[in-house]
């Protein structure tokens, strides 16, 4: 992914875009662990996502008991709450 986040810097740049103008969304949940399984995977998740220059993410909605997405939904209150420390200002 990084290595994907710096060629669309390189091709912004040759287009005359300033990468900083662009947001970015990224689906977080392709990756082996669940986003939402605990609000400090999710904290990782977000905070590695921002160091390549992602702008805003894509989780799934929790699914107790499922093979994937498998966490309580009472994980989103307290996703929610740390937010604010991973938010960009």
């Amino acid at each position: 992914m990084a290595g994907l986040a710096r060629r669309f810097d390189e091709v912004l740049d040759e287009a005359g875009r300033d990468p900083l103008t662009v947001d970015r969304l990224l689906a977080v949940d392709s990756a082996p662990t669940f986003a939402l399984v605990s609000p400090e995977v999710f904290t990782d998740v977000a905070g590695r996502a921002a160091e390549l220059g992602f702008t805003d993410l894509v989780v799934h909605w929790p699914l107790p008991g499922a093979p994937v997405y498998d966490a309580p939904e009472s994980v989103l209150d307290e996703v929610a709450a740390v937010l604010p420390a991973v938010q960009s200002p």
